[in-house]
């Protein structure tokens, strides 16, 4: 009965020799493998073993491949580079040519300042595919564990099993207030803000039932209360202009657009408040080179809107 010299073979060997029959250099190969010279001559040992034959013949120049093994390399490589083409397939991503219809949804602390932006850079990118860009809710984990949506955007949230997230950028936090606001810093503590009403923006699944800045506040003792909640930055800014309440935000926050507003740097124990904006994924497309793609094309677009 013939030998089935496949069945029992460890592919790494097969990787081992193929490489060797390239170099035709233990260093070389050893280098290339990641590996240490004793251990490409242990595998050789062992390649030797299961083919029964020397395969390689040391020469003052490095290494010459028996008969045997001549035959064995030349119908090798097209497999082996058939196969490097198949595994190396998987991390390529052609955003011009592709024609998918894909769903993002943001938060509304970002929506406002990334959709238009983000749109124009995805279609400039990828012609031939369309985008919907939706608010992030309270069923947005859920909608994309199941695959409806392909990424989110939001602050630091509580992560469902299914999904894994990337930090996007850090934000440093604002209070925009009327341009006649009484408080006329730059800069100001949350000393400063002590008996202000607060026009708080809602971030579903991030601060549904609190306010981060009334909680800051609340923790150093001062007087603060909520005027209004709501995920309409529209409604909290027209508010915002007629009152002094003051609505926190960060630097995504789109002042060209509100220019009765201006924006006070929040000092929190004397330094810069900053937050997270991170992408949410679904577990399963961790190493999808779509969504890499996604998430560096997104990091484009905060960079450009970003501007203070």
């Amino acid at each position: 009965m013939i030998k089935n010299l496949f069945n029992n073979l460890d592919l790494n060997l097969l990787r081992t020799f193929y490489v060797l029959s390239q170099e035709r250099n233990m260093r070389k190969a050893s280098k290339r493998l990641f590996i240490s010279q004793p251990a490409i001559s242990q595998a050789l040992n062992k390649l030797r073993h299961h083919f029964d034959d020397p395969l390689f013949i040391k020469i003052p120049t490095g290494l010459k491949l028996t008969p045997y093994a001549e035959t064995l390399a030349a119908e090798l490589s097209p497999v082996i580079e058939q196969l490097a083409d198949i595994v190396n397939q998987q991390t390529k991503f052609a955003p011009e040519t592709m024609d998918t219809h894909w769903v993002i949804a943001i938060s509304p602390v970002a929506i406002n300042a990334l959709s238009a932006p983000l749109f124009s850079l995805f279609k400039a990118a990828a012609p031939l595919a369309s985008l919907k860009i939706t608010p992030w809710t309270q069923q947005t984990q859920s909608d994309i564990a199941a695959g409806k949506v392909f990424i989110g955007i939001n602050y630091p949230v509580i992560e469902r099993s299914a999904l894994a997230s990337e930090k996007l950028i850090e934000l440093q936090s604002f209070a925009f207030v009327r341009k006649k606001h009484p408080i006329t810093t730059q800069y100001a503590a949350l000393e400063d803000f002590a008996g202000v009403e607060i026009a708080s923006m809602i971030s579903p699944d991030w601060n549904d039932e609190h306010s981060l800045a009334l909680d800051l506040m609340t923790q150093k003792g001062l007087q603060a209360k909520i005027g209004i909640r709501s995920e309409l930055l529209d409604t909290l800014v027209k508010i915002t202009e007629q009152s002094d309440m003051v609505l926190p935000h960060t630097n995504l926050f789109p002042l060209h657009n509100y220019p009765q507003l201006r924006p006070i740097e929040l000092l929190v124990n004397g330094s810069a408040f900053h937050i997270d904006l991170k992408a949410y994924f679904n577990l399963e497309n961790q190493q999808l080179a779509a969504k890499d793609w996604f998430i560096q094309l997104i990091q484009q677009t905060l960079k450009k809107v970003i501007t203070y």
